[in-house]
């Protein structure tokens, strides 16, 4: 009898080993690996594309993900080669750490980056080390059984709670938590009218007040780009007149993040644009204070190629 449970322990140990190590080394699916909805779906649409290379990376927070429109974009700075790696909430040390990660696998020429304040305002990243590793490993072709961690072996094909939201934002483009990806991984918003909430609508730029930490992670991103002989392009992005109105020292906020930016990027020959300098845009066609709907990521989106055009033949 001994010998007979015995059996029966191996034999359901080697069962579950192996539904464990399958689900590790199955065809990628969208998986629990960052605790981020956004970044988490981010991945898996980089894995089911299969990229070999990707000469021009767009990559940072919501404000790179939906403010961009690709069409645009691409169709007018002929871009042959363009994806855009940009996930909600990620800080610009996260972007530097992601970014690392994307340049040994895809050998990257030119990286966009478009931002604002809220990507400065954390003392920290927010992606620890491990999940970095995980990241690594999910998306490196070729994936072996001897090159998984094991603690990608418990990365379910998603956490419970995330997948009834995720299924309702992978084709809605009129809410803010929008995983509608187009052609190029961008995310263009429709939020008009009812679908706005006020106190994303009423924001202000004092809620995000730049860190030092993140000014030393865009020096560093500057850098790492120069050293690999990337060209970093960095875009101030639009923001309605709520955004930045003077009550509580807005417009000082603005001058000095935006000077202090735009001193980094010369410093590392990365190019700055700061479009709000030249860029009037109507308050009802943003989604709220600092995104744009797809109407005026379009008008954006023509006028950072105007100055972008401009600057080359500076």
């Amino acid at each position: 009898m001994k010998k007979f449970l015995i059996r029966i322990f191996i034999l359901i140990f080697l069962i579950s080993s192996s539904v464990i190590i399958l689900n590790a080394i199955k065809k990628p699916t969208v998986r629990c690996i960052t605790n981020s909805l956004s970044l988490d779906a981010k991945l898996y649409d980089i894995r089911e594309h299969n990229f070999s290379r990707v000469k021009n990376i767009a990559l940072g927070s919501s404000m790179t993900l939906n403010n961009i429109n690709a069409e645009v974009f691409v169709t007018k700075l002929q871009l042959k080669d363009f994806y855009n790696f940009s996930a909600w909430g990620l800080t610009i040390c996260d972007v530097l750490n992601l970014f690392k990660i994307y340049n040994r696998l895809y050998s990257p020429e030119k990286l966009f980056v478009f931002s604002n304040t809220m990507d400065f305002a954390t003392d920290g990243p927010t992606i620890a080390d491990l999940k970095l590793k995980l990241i690594n490993a999910y998306l490196k072709p070729g994936l072996s059984l001897f090159d998984i961690p094991v603690e990608l072996f418990y990365s379910y094909p998603f956490c419970k709670d995330n997948i009834s939201q995720y299924e309702g934002s992978k084709n809605d483009s009129k809410k803010y938590e929008s995983l509608k990806y187009d052609f190029s991984g961008s995310v263009p918003l429709e939020v008009y009218g009812d679908n706005k909430r006020e106190a994303r609508v009423n924001r202000h730029i004092s809620q995000y007040v730049p860190t030092e930490f993140q000014y030393q992670k865009l020096d560093e991103l500057c850098k790492f780009c120069k050293e690999n002989k990337i060209q970093l392009y960095f875009i101030q992005t639009p923001f309605s007149s709520k955004y930045l109105t003077d009550e509580k020292g807005g417009g000082d906020l603005y001058i000095v993040h935006t000077n202090r930016c735009e001193s980094i990027c010369n410093k590392n020959n990365a190019t700055y644009v700061n479009i709000n300098d030249f860029l009037d845009l109507n308050d009802e066609d943003f989604a709220d204070s600092s995104h744009l709907n797809v109407k005026n990521s379009k008008i954006f989106t023509d006028a950072l190629i105007q100055s972008l055009s401009e600057l080359n033949k500076e």
